[in-house]
Protein backbone atom coordinates (compact mmCIF):
# COMPACT_ATOMS: atom_id res chain seq x y z
CA UNK A 1 0.00 0.00 0.00
CA UNK A 2 1.46 3.12 -0.79
CA UNK A 3 1.60 6.03 2.01
CA UNK A 4 -0.02 9.17 1.46
CA UNK A 5 0.39 12.54 3.02
CA UNK A 6 -2.82 14.14 4.63
CA UNK A 7 -2.98 17.92 5.67
CA UNK A 8 -5.08 18.67 8.90
CA UNK A 9 -6.91 21.82 9.22
CA UNK A 10 -5.32 23.15 6.22
CA UNK A 11 -2.17 23.98 8.23
CA UNK A 12 1.13 23.53 5.87
CA UNK A 13 2.47 23.05 9.57
CA UNK A 14 0.07 19.53 10.57
CA UNK A 15 1.01 16.97 8.24
CA UNK A 16 0.31 13.46 8.71
CA UNK A 17 1.79 10.34 6.83
CA UNK A 18 -0.86 7.81 6.44
CA UNK A 19 -0.57 4.03 5.30
CA UNK A 20 -4.11 3.05 4.96
CA UNK A 21 -5.79 4.52 7.95
CA UNK A 22 -2.51 4.29 10.42
CA UNK A 23 -0.53 7.34 10.80
CA UNK A 24 3.05 6.87 10.96
CA UNK A 25 4.47 10.19 12.50
CA UNK A 26 1.35 9.72 15.31
CA UNK A 27 1.60 5.85 15.79
CA UNK A 28 -2.65 6.39 15.81
CA UNK A 29 -5.16 5.42 13.62
CA UNK A 30 -7.79 8.48 11.55
CA UNK A 31 -11.33 7.02 11.57
CA UNK A 32 -12.83 6.63 8.45
CA UNK A 33 -16.09 9.10 8.67
CA UNK A 34 -19.69 7.85 7.06
CA UNK A 35 -18.92 9.62 4.28
CA UNK A 36 -15.65 8.21 3.10
CA UNK A 37 -13.43 11.18 4.12
CA UNK A 38 -10.91 10.44 6.91
CA UNK A 39 -11.20 12.08 10.33
CA UNK A 40 -9.17 12.72 13.59
CA UNK A 41 -10.61 10.41 16.40
CA UNK A 42 -12.51 12.52 18.59
CA UNK A 43 -12.31 15.81 16.26
CA UNK A 44 -14.76 15.14 13.45
CA UNK A 45 -15.08 19.16 12.64
CA UNK A 46 -11.27 19.13 12.13
CA UNK A 47 -10.88 18.68 8.06
CA UNK A 48 -7.94 15.89 7.44
CA UNK A 49 -7.45 16.33 3.20
CA UNK A 50 -5.35 14.38 0.91
CA UNK A 51 -2.50 16.49 -0.24
CA UNK A 52 -0.16 14.01 -2.44
CA UNK A 53 1.39 10.06 -2.21
CA UNK A 54 4.11 9.72 -0.51
CA UNK A 55 7.69 10.06 -2.60
CA UNK A 56 9.35 6.98 -3.05
CA UNK A 57 12.46 6.21 -0.49
CA UNK A 58 13.48 8.08 2.30
CA UNK A 59 11.96 8.26 6.29
CA UNK A 60 9.12 9.64 7.17
CA UNK A 61 10.53 13.14 8.65
CA UNK A 62 12.11 13.79 4.82
CA UNK A 63 8.72 13.18 3.10
CA UNK A 64 6.97 15.72 4.98
CA UNK A 65 9.50 18.09 5.50
CA UNK A 66 9.55 18.10 1.41
CA UNK A 67 5.43 18.47 1.14
CA UNK A 68 5.80 21.37 3.74
CA UNK A 69 8.46 23.52 1.84
CA UNK A 70 6.90 22.28 -1.67
CA UNK A 71 3.80 23.94 0.10
CA UNK A 72 5.10 27.22 1.73
CA UNK A 73 7.11 28.33 -1.40
CA UNK A 74 3.93 28.83 -3.20
CA UNK A 75 3.87 26.17 -5.24
CA UNK A 76 -0.03 26.44 -5.62
CA UNK A 77 -2.13 23.53 -7.22
CA UNK A 78 -5.45 22.59 -7.84
CA UNK A 79 -7.33 21.08 -6.26
CA UNK A 80 -7.44 18.37 -9.46
CA UNK A 81 -3.86 18.29 -9.25
CA UNK A 82 -1.17 16.26 -6.93
CA UNK A 83 2.56 16.70 -5.83
CA UNK A 84 4.90 13.82 -6.66
CA UNK A 85 8.17 14.30 -4.90
CA UNK A 86 10.95 12.12 -5.23
CA UNK A 87 14.80 11.75 -4.63
CA UNK A 88 16.93 13.35 -7.45
CA UNK A 89 18.04 9.65 -8.58
CA UNK A 90 14.21 9.11 -9.38
CA UNK A 91 13.42 11.91 -11.54
CA UNK A 92 14.42 11.03 -14.32
CA UNK A 93 12.68 7.74 -14.33
CA UNK A 94 9.67 9.46 -13.44
CA UNK A 95 9.76 11.82 -16.49
CA UNK A 96 10.78 9.04 -18.77
CA UNK A 97 7.91 7.17 -17.74
CA UNK A 98 5.15 10.28 -18.17
CA UNK A 99 6.99 10.83 -21.45
CA UNK A 100 6.31 7.72 -22.71
CA UNK A 101 2.84 7.04 -21.80
CA UNK A 102 1.91 11.49 -23.12
CA UNK A 103 1.21 11.88 -19.12
CA UNK A 104 0.77 15.58 -18.73
CA UNK A 105 2.93 16.98 -16.44
CA UNK A 106 5.20 20.23 -14.70
CA UNK A 107 8.55 20.22 -12.60
CA UNK A 108 7.85 21.74 -9.22
CA UNK A 109 9.87 25.00 -9.09
CA UNK A 110 11.86 23.61 -6.38
CA UNK A 111 13.02 20.60 -5.23
CA UNK A 112 13.03 17.43 -7.20
CA UNK A 113 9.24 16.31 -8.63
CA UNK A 114 6.38 17.15 -10.61
CA UNK A 115 2.58 18.05 -10.63
CA UNK A 116 0.36 16.28 -12.21
CA UNK A 117 -3.32 15.24 -12.08
CA UNK A 118 -4.71 13.24 -9.40
CA UNK A 119 -5.95 10.48 -11.75
CA UNK A 120 -2.61 9.24 -11.67
CA UNK A 121 -1.50 6.82 -9.01
CA UNK A 122 2.68 7.44 -9.72
CA UNK A 123 4.00 5.61 -6.82
CA UNK A 124 1.61 2.63 -8.22
CA UNK A 125 3.61 2.45 -11.79
CA UNK A 126 6.18 0.17 -12.88
CA UNK A 127 9.18 2.90 -13.52
CA UNK A 128 11.69 1.40 -16.01
CA UNK A 129 8.91 -0.70 -17.62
Amino acid sequence: MTAKVYMVGKDPDHLLLVEGTYVVNGAWNLRRKKDGSLGLPGRDSTPVEYVMDAPCGGNYNAVLNRAIRLMKKGEHIRQDEQYLTCPEDCCKLYEDYMEKRKIPYRRTKIGYGFILSRKYRPHAWKLGA
